[in-house]
């Protein structure tokens, strides 16, 4: 494409205008077709971790509670540095006679340092509660972590479940429709009565409401796992994760895994040590008088103010001591000992909950295997009955209800059984969760690269 080079300032700015257009339109278009290329296929559920993690809105809110607690940490430490402050004041005084000094129009100009030098360990004791909130803080984030991916994983097996209603629902549609063709024929010749037609029309009408709803259930899972995953856009098709099977471990050895591993136990570790050193500084408040060396150098425009010198400066060592403060110091440290007892008792009844969390999970497990190996069982027996129901109805030994009744009765099993399949690949991911082991690895290789996550 050519252009003519000899047109006006105004035809310039037109094509210059078009072209920034056009580029915008391009980038546009490339973006739109990377995206397009990174969800080519069905997606998997390692890749919906891996999305969550890029885009999930509620993990980037909860990493900011580390960039919060940093920055209190780097509060905590700012009184332990020298203290440096320049200050400037211009003064204008009322003339009247007995200013004997004669000074009514100067101007100062002061830098001073000051450093603080020993009260009992308070501001270390202050620095280092901050510092063991930030270890906590990261611990919690974490765990933040975890639980969002088992949310992922938790809508994601949603959707799977859902396309497995969808194709029980096509299986007994074509079931109805296969006795509404039976029913017709032998309506036809005179062997069954009209209602025979339309309880199988009924059955038709049931099984299409009953895909309708799978549908919308899929639609729905599908809607909340994009929201899961952080995404307007995402491929339509999902892929069956691997058949999970249950490696049977002793409860003491699962329970004491999840007392090493689970990081809202070591959150609340954290912050009790917080607290601890939070008391200490409160005490140390109470029981230490404070030292600090400062200096200050002061100019002036104004020489009589300092005996004919432009210039002075000082140089101080001062000791304080509060001796009443209205049992001020009396209130924060009874504060941070109630914190402190607080603290324990949460951490207390969170162990006795992991315990328990770990144990009802192992159970419902252990419970699910029974359940699948029944359902399996019905399932079989329900299509044999099925078909024997359908083959007796075709030679006129039973009637049409006995065959509604034995589509349902399969239909039902078929439903109990996946939804029982999918809970107990659900649940080991729970259990996975509960013990602290649930994606450890992908979370610590993800939060490795965060440098507000690694840095102090």
């Amino acid at each position: 494409m050519t252009f003519c080079i000899h047109c006006s300032r105004n035809r310039l700015t037109g094509l210059s205008m078009l072209l920034m257009c056009l580029g915008l339109l391009c980038g546009t278009g490339q973006v739109a077709a990377e995206s397009t290329q990174e969800f080519q296929g069905a997606l998997t559920l390692d890749q919906a971790y891996t999305l969550a993690l890029e885009h999930n809105e509620d993990i980037k809110a909860s990493a900011q509670g580390i960039d919060q607690a940093r920055e209190q940490l780097r509060e905590a430490t700012s009184p332990l540095l020298p203290q440096v402050n320049l200050s400037a004041q211009a003064r204008r005084q009322k003339e009247h006679e007995l200013n004997v000094s004669g000074l009514r129009d100067y101007a100062t100009m002061t830098l001073g340092v000051s450093q603080h030098l020993y009260q009992g360990g308070k501001l270390w004791h202050s620095r280092k509660a901050a510092s063991q909130s930030f270890a906590g803080e990261k611990s919690r984030h974490f765990r933040t972590v975890q639980d969002i991916l088992f949310r992922v994983a938790a809508q994601y097996y949603e959707v799977l479940l859902a396309e497995r209603s969808i194709s029980v629902a096509r299986e007994q549609i074509t079931r109805t429709k296969r006795q509404l063709e039976l029913a017709d024929s032998r309506f036809e010749v005179g062997l069954v009565n009209r209602t025979a037609v339309l309880r199988a029309q009924v059955q038709v009408a049931n099984a299409q409401e009953q895909l309708e709803r799978a549908m919308n259930q899929r639609a729905v899972a599908m809607e909340n796992l994009h929201l899961e995953l952080g995404l307007q856009e995402m491929p339509e098709d999902i892929a069956a994760p691997q058949d999970m099977t249950f490696a049977d471990q002793p409860m003491p050895a699962l329970y004491a895994e999840a007392l090493a591993k689970r990081l809202d136990l070591a959150e609340l570790e954290k912050r009790l040590h917080a607290a601890h050193s939070t008391i200490q500084s409160e005490q140390a408040n109470r029981a230490w008088p404070q030292l600090a060396v400062e200096s200050g150098y002061t100019v002036t425009d104004e020489e009589a103010l300092f005996q004919g010198d432009e210039s002075d400066w000082h140089v101080a060592l001062t000791a304080s001591y509060d001796l009443f403060t209205g049992w001020r110091d009396t209130a924060r440290v009874n504060v941070a000992q109630a914190e402190n007892r607080q603290l324990k008792a949460e951490y207390t009844r969170l162990k006795q909950a992991v315990q328990v969390q770990v144990r009802s999970v192992y159970l419902d497990i252990k419970t699910q295997e029974k359940v699948l190996d029944s359902l399996r069982d019905q399932v079989q027996s329900a299509q044999a009955n099925y078909e024997q129901i359908v083959a007796q109805f075709e030679e006129g030994l039973v009637s049409s209800v006995d065959v509604v009744d034995a589509q349902t009765a399969l239909n039902e099993a078929e439903l109990r059984l996946a939804r029982a399949y999918y809970t107990y690949q659900l649940d080991q991911l729970r259990l996975r969760l509960a013990t602290g082991t649930f994606v450890h690895d992908r979370v610590d290789q993800f939060l490795a690269k965060s440098k507000s996550y690694i840095s102090e």
